[in-house]
C-alpha cells in the first residue's frame, strides 16, 4: 500500500484521486488495445493500426511458431499480403528490429507492395548474404541491414522510382540525388555517384577497401564509421564536403590521402589525414597520421577509435584541440607537444596535453600519469574517453572532472575521488564495463546525471554524509550495485 499512499499524496494538490488516475490509465490501455492489434501468421508477427485498418506491419518473428511458410531453400520471402480470418491486409511496413539477429536465412526477398523498411529491420543476421528490394519500396533506413558481416549483394528492382542499384553496385542508391544510401561488403561505387550519405557504410565490419569515383562531391557524417577492416582510402579531387566522424572506429585504417587537385581538403606532406585546407583543421586521421606543422585545429571526432595510432605529437602551430578530438585510442602510448606551442604543453612525465592558460588536461592516453608537479586543475570533457588509463591517481591540485571524461574505459576497475575534487561532469564514468568500486570524496556534493550509467559490474559506491543530490540516471543499468555506503567525513 505504500505506493498507493505516495501516489495519492503526490496528486492531492491537483485534487485528483488515485482511483481517477487508475481509471484513466485503464481507459488509455484499453484504447491502445483497440487502436492496435497483433496476430501471428506463418511465424511472423503482424500489427494492424486503426489509423490504417487495411494495412499491416511486420513487427517481429514469433518464437513459438514456425516460419516454414516464409522460408524455403534458405530464402526468406517477406509477403506483401496477409490474411487473418475473413480480413486481408496489405503488408506495408517492416518495423524496426523485426528480423534483427535472425539466423534462419541467407537470402531475403521482399514482395512487391512493401513500402517502408525501418531502422535495423534486418540488422545482425549472421548468415544474410543477399537482399532483393522491390519497386514498391519508398523508404529504406540507412541501417536497415547493418552489422551483417556476410552481406555482399543488394539488388533493387529496375522499376523502383526512388532507389536503384545501378551497374550491379550492390548498394542502395537514391536515384534523384545520385547518393549512396546504404552499402555492404560487396559494394562498389560507380562513376556518376555524387554523394555518400550519412552512415551509408556504418558498421560494415568486413569492408577492406573501396574506390571513390571522380564524380563524388560529398561524404556524409559517419559514412564509414566502424568499418573496422578498412585499411586505406583516397579522397577524390571533386569532394567539397566531408561530415564529422567520417572514419570513427576504423580500427585498421592506416592510410588516408587526398587528391592533389582537391582545393577544399589536403593531406599535405603525406600526413595520412584529411585537412580542411582553408582553416588548417584536421577532420579525419588514421593510424599512420603525423600532424604536420601548420595545422591549427583538430576537430571533434577526428581521431576516435583508430586503434593503430600509437603516438601523437602536437606541433607548435596548433591553437585548438576540440573536446573529443581523440578518443578510444587503445594503442596510444605517447603524447607530446612541441616546446614552441604557446597554447598547450606536456608536463614532464605526464604524457598528456595540458592547456597552459587553464591548467586543463584536454587529452590523455592509457599511460598518462597526473603528477603533483604538473599542477593540473581540471580534466577536460572526454579527455580519457575510451582510453582505459593504466594508472588513475588524481593530484591534490585537481578540482574538477569534465563530462564523459573517463566514459567507455574498458579496463578501469576502481575509482577513488579525493576530497579536493569538488565537481564531476555528467556521464564521467559512464559505460565502464569492468568498473567495480567507486569512492566519492567529501568535496563532491552532487552526483551528476548518468555518472555511472551502464557500468554494469559496479558493485560498491561510497559517498559522504555531505552529499546533497544524486542526479537522474546516475546508476542506470548498474544491475550489480549492492551497496551505496554513506561514509563519514575523512573515511577512505
Amino acid at each position: 500500500m505504500a505506493w498507493y499512499i505516495n501516489l495519492k499524496l503526490a496528486f492531492m494538490k491537483y485534487n485528483i484521486t488515485v482511483h481517477t488516475l487508475l481509471l484513466i490509465a485503464f481507459l488509455a490501455s484499453a484504447s491502445r488495445s483497440l487502436a492496435q492489434k497483433t496476430f501471428v501468421d506463418g511465424g511472423l508477427r503482424y500489427s494492424v493500426s486503426s489509423e490504417a485498418p487495411g494495412e499491416a506491419s511486420i513487427i517481429g518473428v514469433d518464437s513459438t511458431a514456425t516460419m516454414s511458410e516464409c522460408i524455403s531453400n534458405d530464402t526468406l520471402h517477406v509477403p506483401s499480403v496477409v490474411k487473418k480470418g475473413k480480413n486481408e491486409y496489405q503488408v506495408a511496413v517492416i518495423r524496426q528490429n523485426a528480423f534483427s539477429g535472425h539466423c534462419g536465412f541467407s537470402v531475403v526477398i521482399l514482395d512487391d507492395g512493401i513500402r517502408l523498411v525501418e531502422y535495423k529491420a534486418f540488422a545482425a543476421c549472421p548468415r544474410l548474404r543477399s537482399v532483393f528490394i522491390p519497386k514498391s519500396v519508398e523508404y529504406i533506413s540507412h541501417d536497415a541491414f547493418s552489422d551483417n558481416l556476410l552481406l555482399e549483394e543488394i539488388i533493387i528492382d529496375q522499376d523502383n522510382p526512388i532507389y536503384d542499384s545501378r551497374g550491379w553496385c550492390n548498394a542502395v542508391v537514391a536515384t534523384d540525388d545520385d547518393e549512396i544510401v546504404l552499402g555492404c561488403m560487396g559494394s562498389t561505387i560507380p562513376e556518376g555517384i555524387k554523394k555518400i550519405g550519412d552512415h551509408a557504410f556504418d558498421g560494415v565490419l568486413t569492408l577492406q577497401a573501396i574506390n571513390l569515383p571522380e564524380s563524388l562531391e560529398s561524404i556524409g557524417r559517419e559514412a564509414f564509421r566502424n568499418c573496422t577492416s578498412l585499411r586505406s582510402i583516397k579522397i577524390p579531387h571533386g569532394v567539397t564536403s566531408i561530415g564529422a566522424q567520417v572514419f570513427e572506429g576504423c580500427a585498421s585504417l592506416m592510410h588516408i590521402s587526398v587528391d592533389d587537385r582537391n582545393t577544399t581538403y589536403d593531406s599535405r606532406n603525406g600526413c595520412n589525414a584529411v585537412i580542411e585546407t582553408e582553416s588548417a583543421t584536421i577532420i579525419a586521421g588514421s593510424g599512420g597520421m603525423i600532424i604536420p606543422d601548420g595545422v591549427r585545429r583538430i576537430a571533434y571526432g577526428a581521431c576516435q577509435g583508430i586503434d593503430l595510432l600509437t603516438s601523437i605529437h602536437i606541433p607548435g602551430s596548433v591553437v585548438q584541440i576540440e573536446s573529443g578530438a581523440f578518443g578510444s585510442l587503445k594503442s596510444l602510448a605517447t603524447i607530446t607537444v612541441a616546446p614552441t606551442n604557446e597554447v598547450y604543453y606536456t608536463p614532464d612525465g605526464c604524457n598528456a596535453v595540458v592547456e597552459r592558460s587553464t591548467a586543463c588536461l584536454v587529452t590523455g592516453c592509457r599511460l598518462t600519469v597526473m603528477t603533483e608537479d604538473a599542477d593540473i586543475k581540471s580534466i577536460g570533457d572526454m579527455a580519457f574517453w575510451g582510453m582505459s588509463p593504466t594508472v588513475l591517481s588524481f593530484p591534490q591540485s585537481l578540482r574538477s572532472i569534465g563530462t564523459a571524461a573517463f566514459a567507455c574505459s574498458d579496463e578501469l576497475k576502481a575509482v577513488y575521488i579525493p576530497d579536493n575534487i569538488t565537481e564531476i561532469g555528467a556521464r564521467a564514468f559512464m559505460a565502464c564495463p569492468n568498473l567495480r568500486v567507486a569512492h566519492i570524496g567529501t568535496g563532491v556534493e552532487t552526483l551528476p546525471q548518468g555518472l555511472f550509467s551502464w557500468s554494469g559490474r559496479l558493485e560498491v559506491v561510497c559517498i559522504s554524509h555531505d552529499m546533497k543530490e544524486i542526479g537522474p540516471h546516475c546508476f542506470l543499468g548498474c544491475h550489480n550495485l549492492n551497496l551505496v555506503n554513506r561514509a563519514t567525513r575523512g573515511e577512505p
